[in-house]
């Protein structure tokens, strides 16, 4: 008997719990089948015995109705479990794909989610003007280096707010990783004036103090701006122009916005080139080092050499 029992527990908890759904709601259908037929010949019996007005019903009959009415409850119940389970279990397939879709420090979109939704945008037909800032703060890595990187997280959920604060409500706001940050402003918000000033305000509320765990942090914010240019190829080209002018920024003396134009391409390009060049032709010898003095005027004295 116990190794029957044992068998009918293993062979149970095997099935797959859509299959014991389904046999679980195919019994109680039947015990409440069981139980309309059954009722209407107990009941009315066990109503007149305990009145004194007749015999009471069958015995076994009897059986079969409790047993019914368990069944049904039993079936009641799991059906309320079931709709537990199915309630958690959409909760935690929106958790996770919150998760999966946002950056768990700041609450904003991440990189692979921002680009999704971008390129969503940007490449689908009718008109649409967009601009991306991409922002880099100035000074972080002096936060994490003086007050550790609990701190740093902490400004980071601050400026998280900040930005979020300085943004319409059609923005974009992403975190593309460790203190960069890109928005993509849609409709008149992407207008060149609207833009400017939009960044300004944001660079303006960045460079005023953060109080983080009982200290004032002083960062800044640099800022790329780039304007779609219509020509449908989504966020990469964006990002990479966003990328070239908030560099552009950073060179200008930082805490600043700088909006992209093609000379600053044409200038990186002539840059990588010349370096390019440079690098090769070391090793070939093509460079030929003279070194001038560097002459103390008072002493007379050798204090070094310049490489012409």
């Amino acid at each position: 008997m116990t190794q029957t029992l044992g068998s009918i527990r293993t062979r149970w908890s095997g099935l797959t719990h859509a299959r014991r759904d389904l046999i679980t709601g195919a019994i109680t259908l039947a015990a409440i089948v069981l139980f309309v037929f059954t009722g209407g010949a107990v009941m009315p019996a066990t109503v007149k015995a305990l009145t004194g007005a007749g015999v009471g019903a069958d015995r076994i009959l009897v059986t079969a109705l409790l047993l019914n009415l368990a069944l049904i409850l039993f079936g009641w119940r799991r059906c309320h479990d079931l709709e537990v389970e199915i309630a958690e279990r959409k909760s935690a397939e929106e958790h996770a794909k919150l998760l999966a879709s946002r950056d768990p420090l700041t609450g904003f979109l991440n990189r692979r989610s921002l680009t999704e939704a971008a390129n969503e945008i940007l490449t689908s037909p009718g008109p649409s003007k967009a601009a991306l800032l991409l922002v880099d703060l100035d000074h972080f890595k002096n936060v994490n280096d003086l007050y550790g990187h609990a701190a740093g997280d902490s400004l980071l959920r601050a400026v998280a707010e900040v930005i979020e604060d300085c943004m319409p409500a059609t923005a974009h706001c992403g975190r593309l990783g460790g203190d960069e940050f890109a928005i993509l402003l849609l409709g008149s918000a992407a207008e060149p004036e609207a833009a400017s000033e939009i960044a300004g305000t944001m660079i303006r509320r960045l460079s005023q103090p953060i109080e983080i765990e009982g200290v004032l942090a002083h960062i800044g914010a640099s800022v790329g701006i780039a304007l779609e240019d219509g020509a449908g190829g989504g966020i990469d080209p964006l990002m990479r122009r966003a990328d070239i002018a908030m560099y552009e920024a950073k060179k200008g003396g930082r805490e600043r916005y700088a909006w992209f134009d093609e000379s600053m391409e044409s200038e990186l390009r002539r840059r990588n080139i010349v370096e390019a060049g440079i690098r090769a032709g070391i090793p070939r010898g093509e460079f030929i080092p003279y070194y001038e003095q560097q002459v103390d005027l008072l002493t007379g004295e050798l204090r070094g050499f310049e490489v012409l």
